[in-house]
């Protein structure tokens, strides 16, 4: 009885025994490193190595792609200057030219020599394998020389100008000076560069705050006192065409006039370092532009010893071309 009641109770299998069941593909299916067992035959291929057969390999492929383009070039000039006639003192003559490298020669038909120039020269087409690099003589970058700006102009010059600077201005106005020296812009008075006859000039005196005095008119403001500074000296320009340059001139010439209001403090000074360091990791020069302005000869006296990476060259281009 107890036999009949459990084969009466038995549940039936819903797959055969045996069927191997597999998962849905929902993403994608990977092939498992298990099958093929000790038969699998791995190869080792270094990845570097490989790379360089198919660079040389593509690279040979590039020659020989660029022999045929040069022969089929210089083929169609050929047929091009053998078709071509020309007319001198009212007669008509035949060129025919003959290549010999890549120049050409031309010959009449009494068998004279006429000048190759008269004949369109054949020019190769060339496929360079390797950049050449344009490092500056002084082995400071391998970029282009950025130079100091000079955006002096006939609307912008200014006559004589008077300057009262504190203490905290003096690193900045040390360098202007020797700037000037340059520029032919003679500074006197307590800030001397040396000049005894100068296109324009700069009387420097000492006090307690900072102003600018132009003809009637007198600045508190070190900011636009610098720029009125700076157009003198070539570095600044109010021209429309320097917005960009000016907008980020405008932006450190604040900063640094914060780290000389708060008298020069070291964590001051480390903020800008900081930021500049950020800044110049993108372009050249604090005004992004490809010379030296205004704002990267005030600020360069202001960071010595040890620099960032960044401004270490910055300030290596800047000492090049002051």
């Amino acid at each position: 009885s107890l036999q009949m009641t459990s084969s009466m109770h038995t549940l039936p299998l819903y797959f055969p025994q045996g069927t191997k069941v597999n998962p849905a593909p929902v993403m994608y299916s990977l092939h498992s490193y298990h099958e093929g067992g000790d038969e699998a035959v791995i190869v080792d291929v270094d990845p570097v190595e490989q790379l360089e057969k198919d660079q040389l390999n593509l690279i040979k492929l590039l020659g020989a792609f660029n022999e045929k383009l040069d022969k089929h070039l210089n083929g169609l000039t050929k047929k091009g200057n053998e078709k071509k006639k020309e007319e001198v003192k009212g007669k008509k003559r035949v060129n025919v030219t003959q290549f010999v490298g890549n120049s050409s020669v031309s010959k009449e038909k009494g068998g004279k020599a006429v000048s190759a120039k008269t004949v369109t020269q054949a020019t190769p087409w060339k496929m360079m394998e390797e950049k050449e690099g344009a490092e500056t003589k002084n082995g400071i970058s391998a970029s282009a020389v950025i130079t100091l700006a000079r955006l002096l102009s006939d609307k912008e010059k200014i006559g004589k100008m008077s300057v009262t600077m504190t203490a905290n201005d003096l690193f900045w106005m040390e360098n202007l000076a020797k700037i000037g020296s340059k520029r032919d812009i003679k500074f006197i008075g307590d800030v001397k560069n040396g000049l005894t006859k100068a296109s324009a000039e700069i009387e420097v005196k000492k006090g307690a705050s900072f102003a600018v005095r132009v003809d009637s008119l007198t600045l508190s403001d070190r900011v636009t006192g610098w720029k009125i500074m700076g157009v003198t000296l070539g570095l600044f320009s109010f021209n429309h065409h320097f917005a960009v340059q000016n907008a980020h001139t405008h932006r450190w010439l604040i900063r640094l006039d914060e780290v000389i209001n708060g008298g020069k403090k070291e964590n001051e000074v480390s903020s800008l370092l900081s930021s500049s360091s950020q800044f110049l990791s993108r372009f050249d020069s604090l005004s992004s532009h490809s010379h030296f302005s205004l704002a990267d000869s005030l600020i360069r006296p202001l960071f010595n010893g040890n620099l960032p990476n960044n401004v270490e060259l910055w300030a290596k281009r800047l000492d090049s071309v002051v």
